[in-house]
């Protein structure tokens, strides 16, 4: 399974840098579903919370 779990931000969310950004994301059935993408310097907890 790509990226690393973040229970902390949401339910069944994962996410995984990629060349400077963050990729928030869930697996949906057969799919997978993009959340949110953020600048890696960003906070995340803020974004999801705020």
């Amino acid at each position: 399974m790509l990226g690393t779990e973040r229970p902390e931000l949401g339910t069944a969310l994962r996410s995984t840098p990629c060349e400077g950004y963050v990729i928030y994301f869930k697996y949906g059935v057969g799919a997978l579903q993009v959340i949110s993408v953020l600048h890696a310097s960003r906070d995340a907890e803020a974004h999801f919370h705020g």
